[in-house]
């Protein structure tokens, strides 16, 4: 099951300009448990630079 889908089963449809975060990323040892995800603009997801296993950021934010 995907992050959006098990953040929007518990708390409802997002608008499109919006993201599904991991709290703790996949790559650390996260999980799709919505308690692990948040909801943020997705203007603020991609607002750096990301590169490497499972999307880390590269360089300073």
């Amino acid at each position: 099951m995907n992050a959006r889908y098990a953040y929007e089963k518990k708390h409802g449809d997002l608008p499109s300009t919006t993201h599904v975060d991991h709290k703790k990323p996949i790559s650390q040892g996260g999980t799709n448990d919505p308690k692990n995800l948040r909801a943020i603009p997705k203007a603020r997801n991609e607002s750096f630079k990301r590169d490497g296993p499972g999307g880390k950021q590269k360089g300073k934010a």
